[in-house]
């Protein structure tokens, strides 16, 4: 398709009869063609409106001359040049915005409000793009519509009622909330970057709750002190410091600080020794956070740094998750950490070696997994260690032994597989060692005989293999010792005696072997005496009549024999007694009928005979076992 069918697709136009340069013969179309085609065609036309037709006429029935083709490829690049120019500008514009949006690290969200429904004649209210992070319903107010004026009524018919005017009720828009993004606001989030680093005020990354709670705390730090630096007035020291300000903020909007049981004065005072929980020291430092028992919920955060002047935190029996964070180990004043009974996962940061001042570490009753950290070994001011009920693996690291202020060791209820550490006679302070339920290989150290504090070792239901050592009748403080249900073999040995502090004794569920020493009469403080489900043998020593404050005594499920000593009659304080399961002859000894607490009594499958004594003094008895045995004569009533 050529020139001219483009520009006249329906014919070329006809001029009126009076143009007056309107072309009339094929001749004069030629000699108007040659004059442009010349070199002096700018000096053929005679008149401007002639050269308009002229040009015209070219364009309508042949090619354009080549000045014209100039011309119009002139005009082109000037067309070319200006969207050019105004391409370069629009992209300058956008990097500058670009630019502005990262500096402020902020999110933009474009976000419109709901459509109104048709009964509502307001018009739409056009939502400008902000900073969209929770919707917050906040009802639009319109103005009541006023009622139309009434008619004046007609003469000839009686006045009609006015009827009111029927208000209909918009249903509320949602405008979402958007925090600040004046100048003030921007310079608290550079003085909290500042000081807390480019990570701490990350708002491309990150879920969107934790980015809403970061802006809700510099939000209210805002509306407490004032964004400008020189212009704060507050009473404490610490509250200068926005960092601190922040993180407490921050870790209120993360936890449910709105149902918090007890959240007095929090974003609302500007002292924050004045907010439940917080504790202060005579220069206002924050020294103290106790929210134990207070309905926290969610995440613990992730940067506590600021928190560094804390002496104690104290945030128990509450449902806090998350994992210990790393940023923990800046806490170098940290003298009392209780995080138990929440649902707190994940490991203990190699960090925690750094808080050298701590005393108490009570972790117990969470999900946490991984190892204990070698690290711990540097923490000697320790005390305490609670670790029990968790899921912690691995070993028992051998830099414990470095503890030597250490008094109390639980690590029971865990996945720990490991064998106890010689090193651990190191903690000569050391009063209570717990570690059962969990997975322990080997026999008990010889090194614990060292352990002369020590008050309490449990380590029951663990694996354990292997002799009890002698040395264990060095601990003389020792009050109980249970080792119960493991793979103890060998006898008891006779070092036991030396033990008289003992009130508990249970190694029932082993592989004990040999007699009952005699030297255990020596241990008169005896309350609770398990030695069942063993292979001991021999008699019952007359000893045992010594046990004057005995309650408990089983030695069922072995191979014990002979006759029962007259001695278990002087056992006063006797609530139950299991002889069962084994090869006891002669008769059953008149003393029993004396012990009138007692109220479980097993002697069956024994090959026990003759009649039974006067037990009517027994009187709070609950059960007595005798079948299996030779016994014979009446019944006694009692």
């Amino acid at each position: 398709m050529g020139l001219k069918e483009k520009l006249f697709p329906y014919g070329t136009p006809s001029l009126p009869s009076f143009w007056p340069f309107k072309k009339n013969t094929q001749s004069d179309i030629a000699t108007s063609s040659a004059a442009a085609n010349s070199t002096n065609y700018e000096e053929s036309k005679t008149n401007e409106d002639g050269d308009v037709f002229d040009e015209f006429a070219m364009l309508a029935d042949g090619p354009l001359p080549r000045p014209i083709r100039i011309r119009e490829q002139q005009r082109r690049r000037r067309c070319l040049h200006v969207l050019f120019f105004i391409f370069v500008l629009s992209v300058i514009a956008a990097l500058v915005t670009v630019f502005a949006l990262r500096r402020a690290r902020i999110p933009v969200k474009e976000t419109r409000a709901p459509v109104e429904s048709r009964a509502d004649k307001t018009p739409r209210s056009s939502v400008s793009p902000s900073i969209s992070i929770k919707p917050t319903a906040i009802p639009t107010l319109r103005p009541t519509p006023l009622p139309r004026p009434t008619p004046s009524p007609r003469p000839t018919s009686s006045p009609r009622p006015t009827p009111s005017p029927v208000r209909i009720t918009p249903a509320p828009v949602i405008v979402p909330t958007s925090p600040p993004t004046s100048i003030a606001f921007m310079r608290l989030v550079d003085e909290l970057r500042e000081i807390l680093g480019e990570d701490a005020l990350d708002f491309e990354n990150g879920d969107e709750e934790e980015i809403a709670n970061k802006i809700e705390a510099i939000k209210t730090i805002a509306d407490l002190v004032g964004p400008n630096p020189t212009n704060r007035n507050l009473n404490s020291a610490d509250n200068t410091n926005i960092g601190l300000l922040f993180q407490l903020l921050f870790m209120f909007f993360s936890t449910g600080g709105a149902s918090w049981t007890d959240r007095g004065g929090w974003k609302e005072e500007k002292d924050v020794c004045g907010w439940a929980g917080l504790r202060c020291d005579t220069s206002k430092r924050v020294v103290g956070l106790d929210l134990k028992e207070n309905g926290l919920k969610g995440k613990m955060p992730r940067d506590i740094r600021m928190l560094s002047s804390l002496e104690e935190l104290s945030v128990y029996g509450n449902e806090l998750s998350g994992s210990i964070p790393e940023s923990i180990g800046l806490m170098t004043n940290l003298t009392s950490l209780k995080l138990y009974k929440n649902k707190i996962n994940g490991s203990i940061p190699d960090t925690i070696g750094t808080m050298t001042h701590l005393k108490e570490l009570q972790i117990h009753t969470n999900f946490i997994t991984g190892r204990i950290p070698y690290s711990i070994g540097n923490l000697n001011n320790l005390e305490s260690i609670h670790l029990y009920d968790n899921k912690i693996s691995g070993s028992i690291p051998t830099s414990i032994g470095r503890l030597t202020n250490l008094k109390v060791l639980y690590v029971e209820k865990n996945y720990i597989e490991s064998s106890i550490p010689e090193e651990i006679g190191n903690l000569a302070l050391l009063e209570r060692f717990d570690l059962f339920d969990n997975i322990i290989l080997g026999s008990l150290p010889t090194g614990i005989g060292m352990l002369s504090n020590l008050k309490r070792l449990w380590i029951s239901n663990a694996t354990l293999m292997g002799p009890i050592p002698t040395e264990i009748g060095n601990m003389a403080k020792l009050e109980y010792l249970h080792l119960e249900k493991n793979f103890v073999m060998g006898p008891i040995p006779t070092e036991i005696g030396r033990l008289t502090n003992l009130v508990d004794l249970r190694l029932h569920g082993n592989q004990i072997n040999g007699e009952i020493p005699v030297q255990i009469g020596a241990l008169t403080n005896l309350v609770w005496l398990y030695m069942d489900d063993n292979i001991l043998s021999g008699s019952l020593p007359p000893s045992l009549g010594s046990l004057k404050q005995l309650e408990h005594l089983t030695v069922n499920k072995n191979q014990i024999g002979g006759a029962l000593p007259d001695g278990l009659g002087n056992l006063s304080g006797l609530t139950l007694l299991h002889l069962d399961s084994n090869s006891f002859t002669g008769t059953i000894p008149s003393s029993l009928g004396n012990l009138e607490k007692l109220r479980n009594f097993q002697l069956f499958e024994n090959e026990i005979n003759g009649p039974l004594p006067n037990l009517s003094k027994l009187t709070l008895l609950e059960s007595l076992q005798l079948h299996s045995n030779n016994i014979n004569g009446v019944i006694p009533t009692w």
